[in-house]
């Protein structure tokens, strides 16, 4: 039985428009790495910091003794993974493929 022109329409729209939300997941997160990267820049400039300084992630105020440490890293580390062509560039290239080849094979859209 043949597919109904107006359900096949509604699906191709549904699955067009998780494409475009993942692909704006992507250029949202490398805003965010250009941004990072600003920051860092203009940090160690007002305070003389080199890229060896470390860099942390964590869950609460860096001076409250309950923080819990999520990751460290140095600053220049950081710098290159997240620069244009870097590591997280292609790592995050990798994720949005394997993203879109999901929602394409489970049928998952937006309820």
């Amino acid at each position: 039985m043949p597919a109904d022109h107006d359900e096949v329409q509604r699906i191709a729209a549904e699955f067009n428009a998780e494409i475009n939300a993942a692909y704006g997941l992507y250029l949202d997160a490398l805003t965010g790495f250009s941004a990072l990267t600003d920051m860092i820049n203009k940090a160690q400039q007002q305070s003389g910091a080199t890229d060896d300084r470390a860099f942390f992630y964590g869950r609460g105020e860096p001076a409250d003794p309950n923080n819990v440490l999520l990751h460290q890293t140095t600053q220049g580390i950081l710098k290159t993974r997240i620069q244009a062509g870097g590591r997280h560039y292609f790592l995050l290239a990798r994720l949005l493929i394997v993203l879109l080849y999901e929602l394409w094979e489970t049928g998952t859209v937006r309820h």
